[in-house]
């Protein structure tokens, strides 16, 4: 199975390939893996946030994919660390809802034309929702 996205800016869009996992996932997990899609912003570090926070992935370019996490079933609180320049904190923070056990998602940093930033979740149904980030 294969997603293909397009990164970028309209005037240099490039086409992303994909390979996606849909194997059977161990009980109680989801499985998601992040994507830059965000021409805007440097490298970027994902952290989880909701508790102590721990790196999700790190040091992920623009137009670079992270490598599928295995994570318990719940909702996430990801905290993106932009430009990849202050450590464990996060300038922005994304609110993620329940995602229920045997979930597999890929989850898009993107951009709007104003330059602000939104994720974009795509589940393995072809659907898709916008999360906007929190408001601090």
């Amino acid at each position: 199975f294969y997603t293909v996205a397009a990164i970028d800016d309209f005037a240099s869009i490039e086409a992303k390939l994909l390979v996606d996992d849909y194997s059977d996932l161990p009980a109680g997990k989801i499985r998601v893996r992040a994507i830059h899609a965000a021409p805007g912003v440097g490298e970027v570090d994902i952290w989880e946030v909701s508790g102590t926070p721990s790196p999700l992935w790190t040091d992920v370019g623009f137009s670079a994919d992270g490598a599928y996490q295995e994570l318990d079933a719940g909702a996430y609180k990801l905290g993106f660390d932009t430009d990849n320049d202050i450590g464990n904190g996060a300038e922005v923070t994304f609110t993620l809802p329940s995602l229920a056990a045997g979930t597999i998602a890929n989850v898009f940093a993107n951009q709007d034309g104003n330059g602000d930033l939104h994720l974009r979740v795509q589940f393995a149904d072809g659907t898709t929702a916008r999360i906007d980030p929190d408001t601090p």
